[in-house]
């Protein structure tokens, strides 16, 4: 085989390639656009059923309710990672940077994991600097970073202490995540950061998960210039640590939110989640179809 051919036949595997991780991000994004709505308003008729519109509600019906609730919760963002992902890939990720207070934006992440935190008994302590300084960066995208972070450390301890933490560095800011949980081996420690990828043995493993949220994570930190990096130990817990810059270098935005149009935050990033409620429900009405049959 000659070399001109050889050439050929890269470029072509090449291109089939190339072709198919288009196809998939497109399937990524389609599938995950038409799952979401379905999803949002099954979320809808949940509350209006704990809401007591059709009906009293008792206690054990209220639990049941909740734990339907939070599984869908769950879907949606399995879907907001791999629409997250796609866009990533297809370079349609745009990021919309103003200046972030991050103390607060650290004590909202902790009132959303707070009821969570206080079920499994586990402490929860805020350490470091308390005074921070703006942070010019994608508030909605920082927001997913960090409630993903206190999220895994609820997840992965059974017991003990989780502690957030952050810094004023000379140009930048650093917050870190650290628990007492179950650890991860150093072998692994890159690969949790790969998409689909999981711990295949041991207690991380059993806990499920499809292996999406921190391999989603570390590329948008990355579009926003900083840094990600875990220090760990199986059976001693873990530390993420997160390093965003505070501003480009000449003081305005990126190149990411510059040139790109400011992305709506997706449901439960970023703002509110407002669940879609079908027009009977929202009439009070029934319908044969609907939560009143």
């Amino acid at each position: 085989i000659t070399n001109a051919q050889l050439y050929t036949q890269l470029c072509g595997a090449l291109h089939r390639e190339q072709e198919a991780n288009r196809q998939k991000s497109a399937f990524f994004a389609s599938a995950s656009h038409e799952l979401r709505t379905p999803l949002n308003i099954v979320l809808g008729y949940i509350d209006l059923i704990c809401e007591g519109v059709i009906g009293q509600v008792d206690h054990e019906a209220a639990e049941t309710l909740g734990r339907a609730r939070k599984a869908v919760h769950q879907l949606i963002t399995l879907i907001n990672d791999l629409l997250d992902l796609a866009r990533i890939e297809r370079a349609e990720f745009h990021l919309h940077q103003e200046p972030v207070d991050l103390e607060e934006l650290l004590q909202e992440t902790y009132a959303h994991w707070e009821k969570a935190i206080d079920t499994k008994g586990l402490s929860y302590r805020r350490v470091g600097d308390h005074t921070l300084p703006p942070l010019l960066t994608d508030k909605a995208r920082l927001r997913q970073i960090l409630d993903n972070l206190l999220g895994n450390a609820v997840k992965f301890t059974p017991a003990g202490h989780i502690t957030v933490g952050a810094r004023v560095l000379n140009d930048a800011l650093e917050v870190w995540v650290k628990d007492t949980g179950i650890g991860i081996d150093p072998a692994d420690h890159q690969r949790i950061f790969d998409e689909f990828q999981q711990v295949e043995h041991g207690p991380t493993h059993q806990l499920g998960g499809v292996g999406l949220g921190l391999a989603v994570c570390k590329k948008i930190v990355h579009l926003l210039r900083g840094d990600i990096r875990i220090e760990s130990t199986p059976g001693r817990g873990s530390t993420f640590t997160l390093t965003l810059p505070r501003q480009t270098r000449d003081g305005k935005s990126s190149e990411n939110g510059g040139e790109g149009r400011p992305q709506e935050s997706p449901p439960g990033r970023g703002s509110t989640f407002t669940p879609i409620l079908p027009r009977q429900a929202r009439d009070g009405k029934s319908s044969e179809n609907g939560v009143g049959k």
